[in-house]
């Protein structure tokens, strides 16, 4: 298995949606919703979410460090000229897919070491499983499938 750190944007796209969706009253969110409430993360009590981009930025960076040893971003295997500074919350648009594919991402990203233990990595996993069903259940297929 290889690790390597993600681009700014797919953490941001992240904490983008995990926002709009705590904060939302929609159904296709409640999954999402429960999520963040059973691990304790809520987005808005983050200053300008700034605290929940580098938390995970900081679980990239160690499992990356548990795979290879580096210890500094310069070194570490990822997209080159990235900078520390970089990861800071601004909004990056995404449709739930997209926003998945971006969670799976950073889940492979962090699945080395001790990381897959940590209560940061286990709230990713929930949330992917979350959010794909949410995605399922969307559907026309699934609205028509047989039910029993």
């Amino acid at each position: 298995m290889s690790s390597f750190i993600v681009k700014p944007e797919t953490i941001n796209r992240i904490v983008s949606y995990l926002s709009l969706a705590q904060k939302s009253g929609r159904i296709e969110h409640s999954g999402i919703q429960y999520v963040l409430r059973e691990h304790g993360i809520h987005v808005e009590k983050y200053l300008d979410k700034d605290a929940l981009v580098k938390s995970l930025f900081a679980l990239n960076m160690q499992a990356v460090h548990e795979r290879y040893g580096d210890t500094s971003l310069s070194t570490m295997p990822g997209k080159v000229g990235m900078k520390t500074s970089d990861y800071t919350f601004h909004y990056e648009d995404g449709s739930p897919i997209r926003v998945y594919r971006s969670l799976r991402c950073l889940v492979y990203q962090c699945s080395e070491g001790n990381v897959p233990e940590t209560p940061l990595f286990k709230f990713l996993e929930d949330l992917s499983n979350s959010l794909a069903s949410s995605i399922v259940h969307g559907l026309p297929e699934f609205e028509k499938g047989e039910w029993g």
